[in-house]
């Protein structure tokens, strides 16, 4: 958390993929592991992982049967910017 306040979001990114499989270890209710996973996924798309970000949301999008869509094949996420690919991955 450190590193992403401080907007290192590479090495937030770092730091934060190879603690996110073991947070159920940790304990904490679902909405904060959430929350980690939605800083994961922005410093992904901030530091340019744009594939890792792409992987994080197909996940989530196919774990949630409520999400409308998500039966189907997920689109392919544009190759622009991150800024671009911020707002592209909220409108779905």
């Amino acid at each position: 958390m450190y590193f992403y306040a401080n907007g290192e979001h590479d090495a937030a990114w770092r730091k934060l993929e190879s603690v996110i499989p073991r947070m159920t270890e940790i304990g904490g209710s679902h909405a904060q592991r959430d929350l980690f996973e939605q800083i994961l996924l922005d410093a992904a798309l901030k530091s340019g992982r744009l594939g890792a970000a792409q992987h994080m949301l197909e996940l989530r999008r196919s774990a949630d049967p409520y999400t409308p869509g998500a039966r189907k094949r997920p689109a392919k996420l544009p190759r622009s910017s991150p800024a671009r690919m911020a707002c592209v991955c909220c409108a779905a």
